[in-house]
């Protein structure tokens, strides 16, 4: 999170248009987790190149600003596989983003569910749902996420 690693970056962001100078340069910034780049990348994640969105979404994961929540929550309906997966990979390690995967898990959309629903169970949630479920503690948000997957199990055995 060096400002004096993250500045030059962003500024490599701002002046160049090859979409892989841009892409490594994001990845970069991520594995920085500098949080000065936060408004750029939000401004990245509305890209028209897939690559350059789900690579954007990865690395506000990294660096794990609340203030990304909204940019992650849109990237789970966008129309790109590997954006959604990564939207909601990051949603994991942010907090309140959790939160916000169990609220996909109701939405209109079913890519963005599916994408909410692997996260939350490669994030261990779909196990300790399981687990409260044994034990009789379950809550609202356990016996959707195990109805969810139970109903993907019947449509794809």
């Amino acid at each position: 999170g060096d400002d004096a690693a993250v500045r030059p970056l962003m500024n490599i962001l701002e002046h160049s248009d090859d979409p892989e100078i841009q892409i490594a340069t994001v990845e970069a910034l991520g594995a920085l987790r500098g949080p000065m780049a936060v408004p750029i990348l939000h401004e990245l994640s509305e890209s028209p190149d897939w690559r350059l969105r789900a690579k954007t979404a990865s690395a506000l994961g990294k660096i794990g600003m609340v203030a990304s929540l909204p940019v992650l929550v849109r990237g789970l309906g966008d129309t790109n596989w590997w954006v959604r997966r990564n939207s909601a990979k990051a949603l994991t390690r942010i907090p309140g983003g959790i939160d916000e995967l169990y609220r996909a898990l109701e939405d209109r959309d079913r890519f963005a569910r599916d994408a909410a629903a692997e996260a939350l169970s490669d994030a261990g949630e779909l196990a300790a749902a399981h687990k409260r479920l044994e034990e009789g503690t379950a809550d609202e948000k356990d016996r959707t996420l195990v109805g969810y997957m139970e109903d993907l199990e019947e449509v794809f055995p």
